[in-house]
């Protein structure tokens, strides 16, 4: 599920159940940035930041998110950011989106050797899941991240509904309902569409069958109405908010079926309503399953080798 290379690829990203599904079947999950900076320093230790966004001498502000933490610990993180930049942890758009604070922070990006041999034992004796167990390869090797600033991110997929007023609005039609694929006139007629999935979808649904320009066009569309730089988040913002201070394969642990269970979907065919399950513990549904995301940058083969060999902190990498 490459597309042009866009996709953003992480184990806890994909709902089991979607193994094997058309690369169409994306959506959105958007974010901005805030107006705090964090002051490079030391793992765990406070940082400093001016209104904005610049580093100052001023009083010192809260750690970085820095993992491991417990679910306590970074609850309480996200909430000390909120009040040092004077936001509130959720804020609510005119378009009734709820984005959600996610503080700066470090992070182990991707897999190590043991963590995919772990991940892969989940799934022996499951041949239906192999085609998911394979993707976890693409998130070797594991390298040090750091997100150097808070930023906000929806707290769900957007939905069949926020996609419709996007579109009623702007009169934009998507490239599949222009019969276009990759940029370009498709070969053969495009079968699905957002309006048109294959199935009855209610309106607290995500959005599907949104290329990566259809997801552009809903952010510039939506930060001319809010009056902020609306965006997809790249794919280490993505993977900072979902892990959200832990180490283990998923928020809950390394139990596969868990996951599924309490925060994620594997049974059925289709899309289900958005944070009917646990979110994770900065307040995020949806990051272990449902449908796909689109992430601002590009995936290449060797770029987590590339950060990995320099054997440094990648500060705010933005892909290859």
């Amino acid at each position: 599920l490459w597309l042009d290379g866009r996709l953003h690829v992480w184990y806890a990203a994909h709902p089991l159940a979607d193994a094997g599904k058309e690369e169409s079947e994306q959506t959105i999950r958007i974010g901005y940035a805030t107006s705090a900076a964090a002051t490079p320093g030391p793992p765990g230790k406070p940082t400093v930041g001016d209104a904005s966004g610049n580093p100052s001498h001023g009083p010192v502000g809260p750690p970085l998110a820095t993992a491991p933490l417990d679910a306590k610990k970074a609850n309480e993180i996200q909430k000390q950011w909120a009040e040092h930049i004077g936001q509130p942890v959720v804020r609510t758009n005119s378009s009734g989106m709820r984005m959600v604070l996610v503080p700066p922070g470090e992070f182990t990006m991707g897999l190590t050797k043991e963590d995919y041999q772990t991940y892969l034992k989940q799934f022996e004796g499951r041949p239906g899941l192999q085609s998911v167990a394979s993707i976890g390869s693409f998130s070797l090797p594991a390298h040090a991240v750091r997100i150097s600033r808070p930023c906000r991110l929806g707290a769900t997929e957007v939905t069949v509904a926020q996609f419709r007023k996007f579109a009623d609005q702007s009169g934009y039609r998507t490239e599949a309902e222009r019969g276009l694929q990759f940029g370009k006139p498709a070969k053969e007629k495009l079968k699905y569409t957002w309006r048109d999935p294959g199935f009855k979808q209610g309106d607290d649904e995500p959005a599907m069958h949104v290329c990566w320009n259809d997801a552009v066009e809903f952010c510039k569309w939506l930060s001319k109405k809010e009056g902020k730089d609306y965006r997809l988040p790249t794919e280490a913002e993505w993977e900072h908010a979902c892990r959200a201070g832990t180490t283990t394969l998923w928020v809950c642990g390394n139990d596969w079926k868990q996951a599924a269970a309490e925060y994620g979907w594997l049974d059925g065919d289709q899309p289900q309503p958005v944070a009917r399950k646990k979110p994770n513990p900065w307040g995020l549904y949806d990051m272990h399953g449902n449908v796909w995301e689109w992430c601002a940058d590009w995936w290449r083969f060797d770029y987590y080798q590339t950060l990995a060999e320099k054997n440094t902190l990648a500060v705010d990498p933005a892909g290859p």
